[in-house]
Parts: structure tokens; C-alpha cells; sequence
């Protein structure tokens, strides 16, 4: 019968109630934590289990295009299903071994037809080493920053992060910015004026809520003042840029010249060194092996040194 089936029972449970918000930025993330989530599956059927698939001992694997993945099965009745899902930071972007970016629409409010219009597109950055930190941070452990500018160069992302990690109970320090330490803003929102139980309380409530307010407005303020030195910095490199082109000078590599890394130079002498092509004794499938090269790289540094090789040959 259909109502037999897991799903349809699952499905009928209201969770409205329990549902969590995950804000960042203008993105808001309503999710029921798996905690409650399995509970609820364990009342309705005992014997459900689940199993979190591990790699070398590891509960995730790793892609350099997707990035980190866990890998789960949930059984129930007999019947299971499997997901993969990705690790996800504060912002919900997935996590990565590596800084990468991301370009994300802009918008405005225009007062004239009352509604947000895009006016372009911002690049933003996902720092691999922050992520690391925030997914193991836990209530009483302290985070201390150089300034506000190294934890976010968003003001609102920022604000958004510091009222995350304050209402997990997580301290923040910054060392040239005091004023909005969680400890300070805490001190501002305990030091509210007690009440009386006459008409004055109306009056003091204002006066609280204000004080309430003021606190988050440093706070604000000290993240878009990072913000907008961030943008002059950019701006005054550009300008610097555009003063040396118009002056004649070199800026940044020549159209043409190459870059090589070290990995890129050792995996060619081991080609140029191994490969029958030039000498050696092994073949392609057995260089490639060898040096751990996909084949198109490959193919393109065996082409490099045959050029390389040629042209020492051309000169006098």
C-alpha cells in the first residue's frame, strides 16, 4: 500500500517548526539539521540506518573541479538510497584545497521604480584555508584576526559571518579593531538599563533597543570601512598600472613569454631523459606513468622539448 512506502510517511512529518536559517549575504538557507532530521526517521522506523562511505580511512573524497564530497547511504525498510553532497563554507559555495572565485550579480535599489536592478557583476574569493577553520570551530573557541579586513572584504558577508559565529558562541579578536570585539559587543548588549515597572520602562525600552542598534552599527561600519579600503587599494593599483603603460614601462609578463614551474621543468627532464623518443627506453604509456602526467600535458611538454632540441640544433 502506498502508504506503507517510507517516503510518503517521511514526506507527511511537519517541520516547519524545527527548520534552521543559514543567512549569508542576500542568500537565506532554510535546512532541518540531520540531528533531528534522523531522530524523527528512528521514531517512525527503529531498524533505519545510514553509512557514511570512507576513502582511506577518510569520510570524503576530494575533486579538484567539484571539491570535497561525502558519500552517504540511508536505509530504510529494505530499500536504500545514495547521495553524494558536497562540503559546503559559510557561504555555501563548495570547499575547495585551493583559493578560487566566483562572480555573483550585483544589485542596487532604485528608488524610482521601487525595485533591486542588477548593475553588473562582482568577483569574489573562496579562501580554502578559512573554510578549513570554520567548519571545526566550536562554542568557546577564539579566533583572532590582524584586522577585520582578513576576515572578510564584503561588508555584508562579513557582518552576516561575525553574527554566525557570535550566536555559536565562538569569540572574535581583533587586534587593530577592539571596539568590535565579541567580547565588547557582548558588554553592549548585557549592558541594557533595567527596568522599573512604571510607565519610564516605555522610555527605557526605546533607550535600549538604540544602544542594541548602535553596537551593530560599529560593527557594520567597521566592515564597510574595510570594504571601501580594500576598493580604494584596487583602485590605486589600477591607476598605478595605467600610469606606468603611459610612461612605457613593462608591466607584467610580455605577450608570449612563458612561465614554467618547477614541477613543469622536473617532469620534462624526466621525458627528455626516459623517453625513446629522445634516448631513452621507455614508451609514451610507460613516461606518462612514470611522471604521473595526464596525457595531454604530456604530449604538450614532449612537444616542447622536440622544439626546445630543435632550435639548439638551428644555432650556429
Amino acid at each position: 500500500m502506498a502508504t506503507d512506502n517510507p517516503f510518503v510517511k517521511l514526506s507527511a512529518v511537519d517541520f516547519k517548526d524545527h527548520l534552521e536559517v543559514k543567512k549569508s549575504g542576500n542568500t537565506e538557507l532554510k535546512y532541518v539539521s540531520w540531528a533531528y532530521a534522523w531522530a524523527e526517521v528512528k521514531k517512525l522506523y527503529p531498524a533505519a540506518s545510514y553509512e557514511v562511505k570512507k576513502f582511506n580511512g577518510l569520510p570524503y573524497v576530494y575533486d579538484p573541479i567539484t571539491g570535497f564530497m561525502v558519500y552517504t547511504t540511508v536505509t530504510i525498510e529494505g530499500i536504500s538510497h545514495e547521495m553524494w553532497l558536497p562540503v559546503l563554507d559559510s557561504s555555501n559555495k563548495a570547499m575547495k584545497a585551493v583559493p578560487y572565485t566566483y562572480t555573483t550579480p550585483k544589485w542596487d535599489y532604485n528608488p524610482q521604480t521601487r525595485r533591486r536592478e542588477k548593475i553588473g557583476i562582482e568577483e569574489r574569493t573562496v579562501d580554502a584555508a578559512w573554510n578549513k577553520l570554520y567548519q571545526v570551530l566550536q562554542a568557546g573557541d577564539m579566533v583572532v584576526f590582524d584586522s577585520v579586513s582578513r576576515m572578510s572584504r564584503n561588508a555584508e558577508e562579513g557582518f552576516a559571518l561575525y553574527e554566525d559565529l557570535y550566536h555559536k558562541g565562538i569569540s572574535l579578536v581583533f587586534l587593530k579593531e577592539h571596539h568590535i570585539d565579541t567580547e565588547t559587543y557582548q558588554k553592549a548588549l548585557s549592558g541594557s538599563i533595567a527596568m522599573t515597572g512604571t510607565n519610564v520602562d516605555f522610555i527605557l525600552k526605546g533607550i535600549n533597543e538604540y544602544l542594541m542598534a548602535l553596537a551593530k552599527e560599529q560593527i557594520k561600519l567597521a566592515f564597510e570601512q574595510s570594504e571601501k579600503e580594500v576598493a580604494d587599494l584596487h583602485q590605486r593599483t589600477r591607476e598605478g598600472l595605467l600610469t606606468a603603460r603611459l610612461n612605457g614601462k613593462q608591466v607584467g609578463r610580455r605577450k608570449g613569454d612563458g612561465f614554467e614551474t618547477k614541477k613543469a621543468r622536473e617532469a620534462k627532464r624526466v621525458i627528455s631523459t626516459h623517453c625513446k623518443a629522445f634516448g631513452g627506453t621507455l614508451d609514451d604509456a610507460e613516461c606518462m606513468k612514470l611522471t604521473g602526467l595526464a596525457r595531454n600535458t604530456y604530449y604538450k611538454y614532449k612537444g616542447q622539448i622536440r622544439e626546445e632540441l630543435t632550435g639548439k640544433e638551428k644555432l650556429p
